[in-house]
């Protein structure tokens, strides 16, 4: 019986959520996103906006996982 929940696609789900979250912020402080935020920083709040959706979709994995696993 396997006592772990986390699979291949969680770690993966968790993994690249970060690191699009913290790419996304990265690119805005450094391209100054409030100074050009039709260029620069709509594309780095779209980039955290997706690392968002991914972190939101490693919990709802998480949770199938558990109920699946019960």
């Amino acid at each position: 019986m396997r006592t772990s929940y986390l699979s291949g696609r969680l770690i993966y789900a968790i993994f690249s959520g970060i690191l699009f979250l913290i790419l996304g912020i990265i690119i805005f402080v450094r391209a100054k996103g409030f100074n050009n935020f039709f260029s620069a920083g709509l594309f780095a709040i779209l980039i955290s906006a997706y690392g968002a959706y991914r972190i939101f979709m490693f919990f709802q994995l998480l949770k199938k996982k558990r109920e699946e696993i019960k």
